[in-house]
């Protein structure tokens, strides 16, 4: 896979990654009206950002240094990924009746993000085809 296709899924991993930091550093963040339904679970949330940030970032760094690569892990993260931004644009949708200020950027924003996860799922799994199709 060309290694600029690759930009998408490093630009997804550090997002989420630089969300657990927030939600970490500014735990007040969950108690926007888009958020309010990740309230009792805020502490799981805020760890499963780092978690799966992190070792996205790792999978991406080790894919970069090793031959066999690992798309694998590539494809449960851009999974993962996906489903987190669903729900958040899917939370942002479903605030709008209680925001006096109508449709956020942040639904669209992380709407594009959950459509590239999706593209990062589909290039990750060609990528996990191809390692057991011709070795690695």
């Amino acid at each position: 896979m060309n290694k600029q296709l690759r930009l998408t899924e490093w630009t997804a991993a550090l997002v989420v990654f630089v969300m657990g930091l927030i939600s970490l550093a500014y735990p007040q963040t969950f108690h926007r009206p888009s958020l309010t339904e990740f309230i009792p679970y805020a502490v799981q949330w805020t760890w499963l950002c780092l978690i799966v940030g992190g070792f996205r970032i790792s999978a991406l760094w080790v894919n970069g240094h090793w031959k066999g690569g690992t798309p694998a892990l590539r494809v449960i993260g851009a999974i993962v990924g996906a489903t987190l931004f669903g729900a958040i644009a899917g939370n942002i949708l479903g605030a709008l009746p209680n925001d006096p200020y109508g449709l956020s950027w942040g639904f669209g924003t992380y709407t594009v993000l959950m459509v590239m996860e999706v593209i990062n799922t589909y290039h990750s799994m060609s990528d996990l085809a191809n390692v057991k199709k011709y070795g690695g």
